[in-house]
């Protein structure tokens, strides 16, 4: 997908375009993180289907994960699939 061009109002807003918004599949409403990694700047939409966590986390034990845990592992999981696709670039 070729990158598009946002505008800041002077209010600090931005309207994503539509392709992305369609892409990444954000209605109104929809919550997305802004995470920097590696001097680049990551938008992460909030929302994550139950299919993109199988095999994320490695069992401990017979010990319950955290909802702590389950969200740092989530979060390194996006990360290292966005680096991963810089790496393809």
């Amino acid at each position: 997908m070729d990158m598009a061009i946002a505008t800041i109002t002077s209010k600090g807003q931005v309207t994503l375009p539509k392709a992305l918004r369609e892409r990444l599949q954000l209605k109104a409403g929809d919550q997305i993180d802004f995470v920097e990694v590696n001097g680049n700047v990551v938008l992460r939409p909030r929302h994550v289907r139950a299919l993109d966590l199988i095999g994320i986390l490695k069992p401990v034990g017979d010990q319950p994960v955290s909802l702590d845990a389950m969200d740092a592992a989530i979060g390194e999981a996006v990360v290292h699939r966005y680096e991963r696709s810089l790496d393809r670039d």
